[in-house]
């Protein structure tokens, strides 16, 4: 390199170096990243105890990588490379085919010590619903990755989720609603986010009241109403990929039902909050506006008929389909749950339960386990 080369790459980097520094204090920062849907790092204090154990060295690095100027703009240009040169995977989403991200998930990341232990939590607390004469259902929803297994990249590692969720079926008996045989379509999946759709959730709907010999209402009876167009879920946030089309983000209710809802003590406007229609990032959470220790649900059906929904996210879409069946639905998400959930079943005088959750979160879910007091 020459004389002159190289004084120009030195220039280059401070003047590159010195514009970085001024965006920093000229560009407004943001404490939370409605892309990656997480609060970005405060501003690290200075101490003599931080300095000494390296802590704050660590806090500088996560504060400066959270706000570095032009972040988003820098996380796309790196992710359009990846895509371009044939990466398949890209920050734990895989880039599958016909533009489906799907969740990556191997078998070495699920312990078969927990799996054993959410089958047997599962199970005793079946054998204690079972003693009240209480009807106990169980979903394990399927994900994208083994409903639609043919959109997995050519050789991509995945666990074997049907050997996963036959465990639960043969050690749960009548008790686990399978739903494999009828979520195959492309319509029951997301394409940028985990969850499935509405669509997929009504499907699940029909299973679970016909495992209880009753009759699902058809699906003219609900309205359906788009939410978003231009929703970008979960595992965009995580791949942030090139090319991708937007979901849509359908709700279906009873027009006519008359529904009260509380969360954590306090009162919600409904089933659906209205503040996240038409969003791009947290089109999802207009189900109930995100998840709640314990929400309760005064539906419009039988007075005498009470609901538990023990949940995570995959519940949000499908409980309004559930409105019109019970007088009272109370659903508690054991990931911020922390009371007694067999005291909690006995003190509000549940006639069912029913257990929901999709299967790639469930795989990783160690608070079932609560089930267990």
């Amino acid at each position: 390199m020459s004389r002159k080369e190289a004084v120009m790459t030195i220039v280059t980097f401070v003047v590159i170096l010195f514009g970085i520094s001024i965006l920093y204090f000229i560009l407004p920062l943001s404490n939370y990243s409605e892309w990656e849907r997480r609060y970005l790092s405060d501003k690290p204090e200075v101490s003599l105890d931080g300095l000494k154990d390296g802590t704050l060295a660590d806090e500088t690095e996560t504060y400066l990588a959270d706000h570095f100027p032009l972040r988003d703009g820098f996380v796309s240009v790196y992710s359009f490379y990846e895509t371009v040169t044939g990466r398949k995977e890209i920050g734990g989403a895989y880039l599958g085919k016909d533009r489906f991200l799907i969740t990556k998930l191997t078998d070495d990341e699920i312990s078969e010590k927990d799996k054993k232990a959410s089958v047997n939590a599962l199970s005793g607390f079946g054998t204690f619903l079972s003693e009240q004469g209480i009807a106990y259902r169980v979903m394990i929803i399927p994900s994208s990755g083994l409903s639609l297994s043919d959109k997995l990249p050519a050789g991509a590692p995945y666990y074997d989720q049907d050997a996963y969720l036959d465990t639960f079926a043969e050690k749960l008996g009548d008790a686990f609603v399978d739903t494999r045989a009828v979520l195959k379509d492309e319509s029951d999946y997301y394409r940028t986010d985990h969850h499935w759709t509405t669509s997929g959730a009504y499907k699940a709907y029909v299973l679970f009241m016909q495992s209880l010999d009753k009759t699902p209402l058809p699906k003219d009876s609900f309205r359906c109403d788009t939410v978003s167009e231009r929703f970008l879920g979960t595992l965009y946030a995580k791949a942030k990929p090139v090319f991708y089309k937007a979901d849509t983000v359908t709700a279906m209710y009873l027009p006519d039902a008359d529904v009260h809802v509380t969360a954590d003590g306090k009162e919600l406007p409904g089933l659906f909050e209205e503040s996240r229609r038409n969003s791009t990032y947290d089109a999802y959470s207009y189900f109930l506006g995100g998840n709640y220790a314990e929400l309760k649900i005064t539906g419009a059906g039988p007075e005498d008929r009470r609901l538990l929904v023990i949940k995570d996210s995959y519940a949000n879409c499908f409980l309004p389909f559930l409105v019109s069946e019970y007088g009272e639905i109370a659903v508690l998400d054991l990931r911020y749950f922390n009371g007694a959930v067999r005291e909690y079943v006995t003190k509000n005088e549940i006639d069912e339960v029913l257990v929901l959750y999709g299967t790639d979160g469930f795989a990783r879910e160690r608070s079932i386990r609560k089930l267990e007091r």
